[in-house]
């Protein structure tokens, strides 16, 4: 079973390339049929969570030659060298793919993600320059880019072709915008997973926090659909006709259920409360230890993500401000450069408490809890403020 798998999967692969071959023969010569017919292609949301935004991609279909390809921007190979350490600095190089139709078309059924289909309302001559940009991109030398999730995926990419091939800009027909930032649209994909919604937007920084406009907002495969479905290109709509190739069998957007992060962190904060008030110093020494050392860490993350990395979506962390190296210094109180620490880092939590809601960047509900047992332990290392209360309320125990 295992051979005829693989002598299908091969089929499938020649198939593409002598697709892929035919397809620049014929461009090449300007013979390409006049019913060619491009369709763009929009994946729902996966169980991954990479792939919980959909996908993109452009389906040319010639009739007349039987040549049927899927082009792909969203494809990176794991054997790269390197890989995860390029991954996380991103320097991964995404590149386009180009794949027979049907086996896309089974990848994304066997996933049960929807894949919907839109033909391209394009004449021949536009049809041919399509198709010539998407071959000449597909070269070795030229199918590789630098992705950046907001800017630079594989829907920006799509939507990029007619701006540059065409030298247009795609202009929204609305007269009020969503005027919703990056984030919020991000939101509206994972703010059903709460523990990954906490994980993203702790790592974004304030340029997730800029509004997305009408080009923007096709960053997701889901607008870009939308988008292309609303606007005219050179005098005509974009889009002609739309149908569902591949039904939804499995909505990978379904709520997660489970206790959420701001949940765990108000315990934590009530928690530490009562041990800062009825503990001794040894305990409390070990809570300190814990939370500092985790909070330091996360904070050298977060530099690391700004100044370390090209990942654009995570520079200028506002999060820093309570979550900052400072911490770490606390791990040693009695010394003048831990007190320093832990005043800089007291004062800049206060800080993020106070003026929450007028930080430019969009922080997550569960950082105000966290704050508050940061500033809590800071300033009862600072200055011992517990001690008088922890007195009193053993002298109001019976004798």
């Amino acid at each position: 079973m295992c051979r005829i798998d693989q002598v299908i999967s091969t089929m499938k692969k020649w198939i593409t390339v002598f697709s892929l071959l035919l397809f620049a023969h014929l461009t090449r010569g300007q013979r390409l049929s006049d019913s060619t017919q491009l369709f763009l292609l929009t994946c729902s949301p996966g169980a991954e969570l990479f792939s919980k935004f959909g996908h993109s991609a452009i389906r040319a279909y010639d009739p007349t030659t039987a040549t049927d390809v899927v082009f792909n921007y969203g494809v990176f190979n794991f054997n790269t060298p390197n890989f995860y350490p390029k991954f996380i600095r991103g320097q991964l190089d995404y590149m386009l793919g180009a794949e027979n139709t049907d086996t896309f078309f089974r990848a994304y059924g066997s996933e049960g993600r929807e894949v919907k289909q839109q033909k391209l309302n394009l004449t021949p001559n536009q049809t041919r320059r399509v198709v010539r940009f998407l071959l000449k991109n597909y070269e070795p030398e030229n199918r590789y880019y630098r992705y950046d999730f907001f800017f630079d995926n594989c829907a920006t990419r799509i939507r990029d072709i007619l701006e540059v091939e065409f030298d247009i800009g795609l202009v929204s027909p609305m007269t009020t915008p969503n005027n919703l930032s990056y984030r919020q649209l991000v939101d509206q994909y994972i703010a059903p997973f709460p523990w990954a919604d906490f994980g993203i937007d702790l790592i974004l920084g304030l340029p997730a926090d800029q509004k997305a406009d009408f080009r923007g907002e096709m960053f997701l495969p889901e607008y870009l659909a939308n988008h292309f479905a609303e606007i005219q290109f050179m005098g005509n709509n974009l889009i002609e006709n739309e149908r569902i190739v591949v039904p939804q069998r499995i909505d990978h957007l379904k709520p997660s259920e489970g206790v959420t992060p701001a949940f765990i962190c108000w315990i934590l904060l009530i928690l530490v409360s009562v041990v800062s008030l009825w503990s001794g110093h040894k305990i409390l020494r070990i809570l300190d230890t814990f939370f500092f050392l985790l909070i330091g860490l996360a904070g050298c993350l977060f530099i690391f993500m700004w100044l370390g990395t090209e990942h654009k979506a995570t520079w200028q962390n506002f999060n820093l401000l309570w979550a900052s190296p400072f911490w770490l210094l606390g791990l040693i109180p009695t010394t003048k450069i831990g007190r320093l620490g832990l005043t800089i880092g007291t004062v800049a939590t206060l800080i993020t408490c106070l003026g929450f809601a007028f930080i430019p960047q969009q922080l997550h509900p569960a950082v105000i809890p966290l704050a508050l047992l940061l500033a809590l332990r800071g300033t009862d290392n600072l200055f011992n403020w517990t001690i008088p209360l922890k007195k009193r309320i053993l002298s109001l125990r019976p004798q």
